[in-house]
Order: structure tokens, then sequence, then C-alpha cells
């Protein structure tokens, strides 16, 4: 994964927007389009950071990822750098198998974003990766399969997603409520008083949610900290995704993308299913309902 680099140059950028059709001669295909405004130009942000492409394309996929082979295939004699921006709203052929995962084992952050998570955990958490195996071999070819569960940090993680959900999720969306119900009563199975918060409700959200929190109970997030100052938006969400990833439980967003991501990192790490596959439930949702597990394979 490309973080923590700005004005990043590339041979190609290639902005990908998936769809579902009905129409089945379109299934497992993909067809160009015209870009709009923002990638009308060769220069544009993306994920807050500048970049600068020599061609921009824009296209639509209607199916897997290996539709989108022959494209790469034809690139690949004159690019040696290519951007996809939309990557992750394309269907993995086999989302649940080994090579799904090697892929996904094979993506790593900047060391910058790790070191800054890892000071965090360290002065707010209490917590240090070689105390609580969180740490990861340098290299990901060498990582095998965990024969126990690791300890994980000091503290619980919930992934509370607010923004658009509220409007596009309003039916499987929790309250604030239930949220903080589900936080406390996590909090003390885990017997940590430590909660980590990875957000984007807004101010007034935020202070609803921490005041419905016990005091005795304290909540943390690393984007109100000195020590991301300088960071740009994208990559605090990557530091939200290490350290969520790292703690001893966590509980995710139903059907959000950056729980799934959190999930799949703490699968890498080992982390029992018990403390990794759980989600914030509105009180007319059934607990069994809507379960999303992935789990690695090797």
């Amino acid at each position: 994964m490309i973080c923590g680099l700005s004005n990043l140059k590339v041979d190609k950028a290639l902005k990908v927007s998936t769809t579902f059709s009905l129409d089945t001669g379109k299934h497992n295909r993909w067809e160009e389009r015209q870009c709009n405004h923002k990638y009308s130009d060769d220069k544009f942000r993306f994920i807050g950071l500048e970049f600068e492409a020599k061609s921009t394309s824009c296209i639509i996929s209607y199916g897997k990822v290996s539709s989108l082979a022959p494209l790469l295939e034809k690139l690949e004699n004159h690019v040696t750098t290519l951007l996809i921006i939309g990557s992750t709203g394309i269907l993995h052929d086999n989302p649940d198998g080994s090579e799904y995962w090697k892929g996904r084992r094979s993506l790593r952050y900047t060391n910058k974003l790790y070191k800054i998570s890892e000071t965090y955990r360290q002065m707010y958490l209490q917590s240090k990766a070689n105390e609580d195996g969180t740490r990861l071999p340098e290299i990901w070819e060498d990582e095998m399969p965990k024969k126990e569960s690791p300890k994980g940090g000091n503290y619980i993680c919930g992934h509370v997603r607010r923004g658009d959900f509220k409007i596009g999720r309003a039916k499987t969306l929790p309250s604030l409520s239930e949220i903080s119900e589900s936080l406390i009563e996590a909090a003390e199975l885990q017997n940590t008083t430590n909660i980590y918060l990875s957000t984007d409700a807004d101010d007034e959200e935020l202070k609803d949610l921490r005041e419905a929190i016990p005091k005795e109970l304290k909540t943390f997030r690393a984007a109100e900290s000195t020590i991301t100052k300088g960071l740009n938006s994208g990559e605090v969400a990557i530091v939200d995704i290490i350290i969520c990833s790292k703690a001893r439980y966590f509980i995710g967003t139903y059907m959000s993308t950056f729980s799934k991501r959190i999930r799949e990192e703490r699968e890498i790490f080992g982390f029992h299913p018990n403390s990794t596959f759980n989600r914030f439930y509105r009180d007319n949702i059934e607990q069994d309902e809507f379960i999303e597990i992935n789990r690695i394979k090797f």
C-alpha cells in the first residue's frame, strides 16, 4: 500500500468504477468510459496525496477482478508504475482462498506509520508489540499460521462508522447508546479500562458517545494526539487500522470496508475469531445475523 508519500509520479492512473448489471452479457467484463472532471487532468489528489500520471483512463467494471486481466496484460509492456483507484469495489474471484490471502498478507504500510502507531500505543495504551504478540516478520512470506492467539494490547477498539451510513445503512446502524453499551460490556469482559475509538463521527456525536461511557473508562483517538500532527487524513486512518488490529478485542460496523480491513489484519496476527468478528447491533436485529467471517488461509 502506498502511504506516507507525496508528489507521486506514475506512468498510468486507472480509475475503476463498479456496478451491477442485470444484463448477463455484461457480467465479468469492463468498458472504458469518459473520466469525470476530477480525473480529466493527469494531476489529481487521491487519499490526500498529490499524484501526477503520464496518462489516465477510466473504466467501469461489471464483475470479478480476473476480467481486468486482459487490460493489465496489455499495459504490462509499456507501464512500469500503475495506480488503480477504486480497486476495493472489484469482486475477488476467490475471497476465501489462499491466493487472496497471499495478496492480502503482502500488503504492508510504510514503516513511518507503523512507528507512529507503536509510539502511540506505548504512550497512551501501555501496550508494546513485543509483549502483546503483535509483531510481524519483516518479510511477509515468513508469516506462519499461529498456534496460539496473541494477547493483544491493553485496550479494546471500536470502529464506529457514522457519516453517510446514517442514511445509506440506517436500518442496521445502531444508536450511540447501543454502541456505548457494547463498548462498556466489552471493556469489562476484557478487564481493561482503555477504549480506542476509530470513528468518523462528528464532534457532537463524539461528545455524546463519550458522555455515555463511565468516567472510569478512558477513550482514546490518535487523531486527537500531537503524534499524528502533520499526517493527512488517509495516513491517520491507517494509524487507526494498525492500532485496532493490535487491540485485545475489536468491534466493527456492519458492511464497512474499513472494519473488514481491520479484521483481515487481525487474522494475519492470528487473533482468536471471537475477539475479531464482532459488530455493533441495533436492538431489533438478532445477534446471530449478518456475521461476516473470512478466516485466513495459508
